[in-house]
């Protein structure tokens, strides 16, 4: 049924997962602040994304109100359930359980089979903000060398001519994603502390913080043509997963 008070009237499968992850933050805000009842009903509401999994196809499909799935499922194509995008791409929306997400598709093997299908199928829009998180995605199950892959291939996109971006840069998104991408780490759930890892495109960046501080980034013979992070370390200690804390 279409929303009349939205601004976007229909795309209800969009709106199912993208209202998931706002639950799941204003969570982590009311458990912060202590309200334990509100973020435990806001947790359990942040699992509404899997009513939106088709289990036989493992992607966001759309559904009545009786539970049945919508036929015939175009997942390739603009639908009226999906804002802006396609039903494939929009599967990956769970930027704050991607574990959960992982294991619904199947296990790692599958997440990364589905992952490879997006991209090699030319369904993954790099101006699609809902979508920002996705090369990214492949840290998770155990392929980060993928998502290097990936993260070069999409900072590649851009340059300096008045198209430089790929896409509108509502708010700067855009842009942030290839400052980020570029300094080698990405917010995948924003609300949540932490960047994941992907591949430096410069040999040193520097953050001036607003600590008076600074944290450097150095990724040495780092390059277009030199993608692949072999290791990395924080303060001289290496790191066990491809994530790195706010707090650090």
């Amino acid at each position: 049924d279409p929303v009349a008070e939205a601004y976007h009237h229909g795309e209800q499968v969009s709106r199912t997962l993208e209202y998931a992850f706002d639950d799941a933050i204003i969570a982590r805000l009311a458990s912060a602040l202590g309200h334990i009842d509100d973020a435990a009903i806001l947790a359990k509401r942040s699992g509404n994304w899997k009513n939106v999994i088709d289990p036989e196809t493992k992607l966001a499909r759309g559904r009545h109100e009786d539970g049945s799935w919508i036929t015939p499922f175009i997942y390739n194509k603009w639908v009226s359930y999906i804002t802006e995008s396609n039903a494939y791409q929009y599967t990956f929306y769970v930027p704050q359980d991607v574990d959960g997400l992982i294991q619904t598709l199947g296990g790692k093997a599958a997440f990364i089979e589905k992952l490879d299908g997006l991209f090699s199928q030319n369904l993954y829009d790099p101006g699609n903000e809902p979508g920002h998180q996705i090369p990214y995605l492949y840290d998770q199950a155990g392929a980060a060398w993928k998502t290097q892959q990936r993260i070069a291939s999409l900072v590649a996109v851009y340059n300096d001519t008045p198209s430089g971006i790929p896409g509108n840069d509502d708010a700067g998104q855009m842009a942030a994603w290839w400052i980020f991408s570029s300094l080698g780490f990405y917010p995948v759930a924003p609300g949540i502390p932490e960047y994941w890892i992907g591949a430096p495109l410069f040999p040193s960046a520097t953050l001036n913080l607003t600590s008076g501080k600074r944290f450097t980034v150095i990724a040495k013979n780092a390059g277009a043509k030199n993608i692949y992070v072999q290791s990395v370390t924080l303060d001289g200690k290496a790191l066990t997963t491809p994530r790195i804390s706010h707090e650090a």
